[in-house]
């Protein structure tokens, strides 16, 4: 049918770690023997930079998906940020190229809000082509982009729908739904999942059960947990699942029942973070360090075991054992994004300015539009004492993501700084109309107040906000703090209870 290249995976991607994870080389043997006997090209997906030199012996193109855009690592071997950008344009713009190109294109300027025209031109010519559920998703996260999110809802069931055996497209699906009103019909879809597919698998029902959890919908949640119980008595992952909420539940000694009972029979990796999280609860910091050592040995570049681990170190040991692992794990992967970004943290944390500003620096260097690394050098030169420098920063952060609550509150930080107080309290104003629950765009805007009057005039904002918003809850202690001294007794009831 006059096709050119071959595309298949040999390390799969999958959002659960207990799904099949690819054949490795032996696939990469079988797709070349595949594309040699018909005449093709072979592109496959390389996903860390350990893979690079097998998949070289192999493919003649390498691909690389939308999760790996910021792997700093990988990416630094395969061409820089802009690079790599350039080659995929030019792969599109070509007359013969593939509709995969059009999507790594599309989703890797979907974050961009000065590039959402051309999001449109690939995206539009991509669902023209096909429609699998990733191009589903990601025109889903395109509507939602251009605030037209009941279409954003509707395109991501379609894509669940299309993915059964993907629980990332029903989860993701849930929590658009929420996010736009449309809680019931969410959990409506979840529970049908639980009910056709809990039997085959243990994932839809977790998936079902933290829906019901963050409705605050406990007994039917339990409820749910135990009927997946019943129906796979010998499943690890079930009685993982059952672990985990049963311990969220208070039910501690069921917890620590269901953990031993899951550690053989299910995965290693995911036992171990749960294992250690527990020992987190139980104040056994030593077990709780050795568990994530030995997840971190089997996942080293999961980000998750690195942060837990690091805070681990931190708590137990000090902020200078602490500095010493990440500098030191740094060396072995200096240029991974998300490394550098705990790493930074841990820097602001202790207060290293001078270090802070070098990091920030050198991650601009990779990533010149880095949106979370431009409020974060902001942030830098506010605590320098420097707002006229942090400004063009903000600006630019707040260009590219609009859509982001932080970039607004860190513009009316800087604006704030600089006197502009109306200004400021209009971009304070805009990061809650994003997020009622960015807790750094209430506390901003409280801080610039210089009366009871402007006061009150945020929390009227805060409680016609809390009238259109689905709200999780991180917000509920911060009010606490600063309602009572500006609000009566009646007033703090009935912003609570629209809570």
């Amino acid at each position: 049918a006059g096709a050119k290249v071959l595309r298949g995976g040999a390390f799969k991607p999958r959002s659960s770690p207990y799904s099949f994870q690819g054949l490795g080389e032996e696939g990469l043997r079988l797709l070349r023997a595949a594309a040699n006997t018909h005449g093709l090209k072979l592109v496959t997906e390389v996903m860390d930079i350990s893979q690079m030199a097998v998949i070289e012996q192999y493919a003649d193109m390498f691909q690389v998906g939308a999760r790996n855009m910021q792997n700093f690592t990988l990416l630094r071997e395969l061409g820089r940020r802009a690079d790599y950008l350039e080659q995929l344009q030019k792969l599109c713009e070509d007359s013969e190229s593939l509709p995969i190109y059009w999507r790594m294109l599309a989703g890797e300027l979907l974050d961009d809000q000065r590039k959402l025209p051309e999001v449109e031109r690939w995206l539009h010519r991509l669902l023209r082509e096909q429609q699998s559920p990733e191009d589903l998703r990601l025109a889903s996260r395109y509507y939602w982009r251009m605030n037209q999110r009941a279409l954003a809802v509707q395109v991501m069931r379609f894509a669940a729908l299309s993915e059964h055996l993907d629980e990332s497209m029903a989860a993701d699906y849930f929590s658009l739904a929420r996010a736009n009103g449309e809680t019931e019909s969410g959990l409506a879809f979840l529970r049908q999942r639980h009910e056709t597919l809990g039997r085959q698998s243990a994932g839809p029902t977790y998936n079902y059960v933290a829906a019901l959890e963050a409705c605050d919908q406990h007994a039917v949640a339990n409820q749910a947990l135990s009927e997946s119980l019943t129906w796979r008595p010998d499943d690890g992952d079930a009685k993982l699942n059952a672990a985990q909420f049963y311990m969220g539940w208070g039910r501690r000694d069921e917890a620590k029942e269901m953990l031993a009972a899951a550690e053989s029979i299910t995965n290693r990796t995911r036992w171990l973070n749960t294992a250690a999280r527990f020992a987190m609860i139980f104040e056994d910091m030593a077990t709780q360090e050795t568990r994530y050592r030995e997840a971190l040995a089997l996942q080293p570049l999961n980000m998750n075991f690195v942060h837990a681990l690091c805070d681990t170190i931190f708590d137990r040991q000090g902020s200078e054992a602490a500095i010493k692992f990440l500098s030191d794990y740094l060396q072995r992967f200096p240029e991974h994004y998300e490394l550098r970004q705990i790493w930074i943290g841990l820097l602001r944390r202790e207060d290293l300015s001078d270090r802070w500003v070098e990091e920030l620096q050198r991650m601009l260097e990779l990533h010149p539009d880095d949106p979370w690394a431009l409020r974060e050098l902001a942030l830098v030169l506010i605590d320098l004492h420097r707002p006229e420098q942090a400004l063009p920063y903000a600006e630019q952060a707040l260009a590219i993501e609009p859509h982001v609550a932080a970039s607004w509150s860190m513009r009316g930080l800087v604006r704030a700084k600089l006197g502009s107080r109306e200004e400021a309290a209009a971009d304070y104003a805009k990061s809650l109309e994003l997020s009622i629950d960015w807790e750094p765009g209430f506390l901003g805007w409280m801080e610039i107040c210089e009366s009871r009057e402007q006061r009150l005039l945020v929390l009227e904002h805060v409680q016609r906000e809390l009238k259109s918003q689905v709200v999780t809850g991180d917000l509920l202690l911060t009010l606490t703090d600063h309602v009572q001294p500006t609000l009566d007794d009646a007033a703090t009831l009935q912003l609570f209870q629209e809570m």
